[in-house]
């Protein structure tokens, strides 16, 4: 029986003689062999893609060798003899790459599943040994993004069985079928062998790389008419042409993946960050409704939790706005990607183009999962948004009651000045007594005015314009890093929060007229969960510009949140 082996090279040189002389160096032919390739065609078009000319020159060599019946190399598999007896060549134009598939011939037949696994695992193995050094066989993707990540890896080496070979009771081990053109498939998901696993290429820690799933098939051809012909244009073989769509699904959908990681980790990071938001605003709202709202020295409390709500809340709101944009960029280049894969199969039957759709939905599947978690965090943040603002709103709304019996006892002065004024001017008797002292109650009626604009000032320069200094000097400074692009600024973002996670709850220290004021009024120490969220949510003010200007990755942050998220709940329960 036979296998086909797909494999991927990833550099190789852009010109397509170097290209071939590369080629004929990794498969190590004989002279006579050599011979043959080199006087193959070399195909130069000024303008055309480079990996377009070089898979046409490789091609013709590939034609030339296997006309002359040269492709016959020998592998290292212990169980079973086995030999290369075809190589075939494809292309992709937006990446750039070039794809092997290896006909593979062994004297054996495995008749059962585990059989055709363990047949697997060995031709693998003889295929890193002998080509390991300079191509990559390994095809997978995640479809798992959450608490138990899995991945779903390509079988890249598929079984091919001749018409009259299969066993009959094989195909009730595979539970999807596919009619081709001269062929059939069988296949499933099923989770992948042990040593399948070891050959698959982790992004992530090895320790979560523990459950992958494979998708597997078997081909039972009717005919033997699989094989490229002479021609680039005309003679490439359909079959080969499926198999190698199969394997473009995977490897864009794993390009797509490395090129989002980030988006992806920022997205997971900005939706806990909003969680812990959403978790903890009824304690918020609870505070703000008892904790005092204004006070001449030593700041507000309440306001400086007010204003760090609000620059959280926009910070929220500006990061996400920026996934959403990278996404959206991403999302028109992979559908004009994928949409070039299913043109190829346009020729092919309705079960090969159901078979792909299949293909597509699955190795897409945590794209969709992050874009259903974008849903989400849409949803999140509009409500986190609009209990900020209902805060707004209710603030400004004391701030205008304060105003306003301001502006009423202004009012009370004008007015009483006023009417004495008026008395006096028209000799009333009852303004008699106020004659003789009427420059003595116009000053006094002045300084009272005064007094009354200075208050009025002072909580005007004290809560409207006191926002800007806010921030600690050292998270200032950070951010200001942050902004000039300092390459130090992700490790001074990293060391306030450490500093943060490591230090304890200490209530900050009070002026003498606040202490007096407190003991005059009896009133207790703010509660110490003020404190708490207040420093959370300005380390959350400054870990989100951080992650926004790429000065703190993604995953970083997210794992910083779920300590912060602790230490909150920590210190609310103390």
């Amino acid at each position: 029986m036979h296998f086909i082996c797909s494999a991927i090279l990833y550099d190789f040189p852009n010109d397509p003689t170097e290209c071939r002389e590369y080629l004929l160096q990794q498969l190590n032919l004989p002279p006579e062999a050599q011979e043959k390739a080199l006087a193959s065609e070399i195909f130069m078009q000024p303008g055309n893609v480079a990996a377009s000319q070089c898979f046409r020159t490789l091609y013709n060599v590939l034609g030339a060798l296997r006309k002359n019946g040269m492709i016959d190399w020998g592998l290292n598999t212990p169980s079973f003899s086995s030999r290369v007896t075809d190589l075939s060549i494809r292309f992709t134009r937006y990446e750039g790459r070039l794809f092997f598939y290896f006909l593979i011939e062994t004297d054996a037949l495995p008749a059962t599943d585990p059989e055709i696994s363990k047949h697997i695992d060995e031709i693998a193995e003889a295929m890193h040994q002998a080509y390991g050094s300079w191509l990559k066989f390994d095809f997978h993707v995640k479809v798992k993004v959450e608490q138990f990540k899995e991945w779903l890896r390509l079988q890249n080496i598929i079984p091919l069985y001749y018409r009259d070979e299969r066993p009959e009771n094989l195909e009730k081990e595979f539970s999807y079928y596919c009619e081709g053109h001269n062929y059939q498939r069988h296949h499933k998901v099923t989770y992948a062998t042990p040593d399948a696993i070891k050959r698959t290429a982790p992004d992530d820690n090895q320790d979560a790389f523990k459950f992958v799933r494979e998708q597997r098939s078997i081909i039972t051809l009717q005919n033997w008419s699989i094989q490229d012909g002479p021609h680039v244009m005309q003679d490439r073989s359909h079959f080969y042409n499926m198999i190698h769509t199969e394997v473009v699904f995977f490897n864009r959908a794993r390009d797509l993946e490395i090129k989002l990681k980030e988006t992806h980790a920022t997205v997971d990071f900005l939706s806990h960050l909003v969680e812990v938001m959403q978790n903890e605003w009824v304690r918020i709202r609870s505070l703000f409704s008892v904790s005092p709202k204004f006070s001449l020295v030593n700041r507000s409390h309440t306001s400086h939790l007010f204003f760090y709500l609000l620059e959280v809340s926009a910070q929220i709101t500006g990061l996400r706005n920026k996934i959403q944009t990278r996404i959206e960029n991403e999302y028109g280049p992979m559908q004009e990607r994928y949409e070039r894969l299913h043109f190829n199969v346009t020729n092919g039957t309705d079960d090969e183009k159901e078979y792909f759709q299949f293909i597509h939905g699955t190795v897409l599947r945590s794209n969709s999962a992050y874009n259903e978690k974008m849903e989400r965090l849409d949803h999140s943040v509009s409500r986190v948004t609009d209990v900020i603002q209902q805060l707004r709103h209710d603030f400004d709304s004391n701030t205008n009651i304060i105003l306003q019996m301001l502006m009423f006892m202004l009012s009370l002065i004008i007015v009483f000045w006023g009417v004495i004024v008026l008395m006096v001017d028209k000799g009333l008797d009852i303004a008699k007594p106020f004659t003789s002292n009427l420059i003595s109650l116009t000053g006094i009626s002045v300084i009272s005015l005064l007094v009354i604009l200075l208050v009025y000032w002072l909580m005007a320069k004290i809560f409207v314009n006191r926002s800007s200094q806010v921030l600690e000097k050292k998270i200032h400074h950070s951010v200001e890093m942050c902004l000039e692009n300092q390459k130090t600024a992700s490790d001074s973002v990293k060391g306030i929060i450490t500093d943060y996670l490591k230090s304890s709850y200490t209530q900050k220290k009070k002026g003498f007229i606040s202490r007096l004021i407190t003991r005059v009024k009896k009133v207790s120490h703010l509660p110490p969960y003020l404190f708490s969220i207040t420093r959370s949510l300005e380390v959350f003010s400054l870990m989100l510009p951080a992650v926004a200007l790429g000065k703190l990755k993604g995953e970083e942050a997210n794992q910083l949140v779920n300590k912060i998220s602790k230490k909150i709940e920590e210190e609310s329960s103390e």
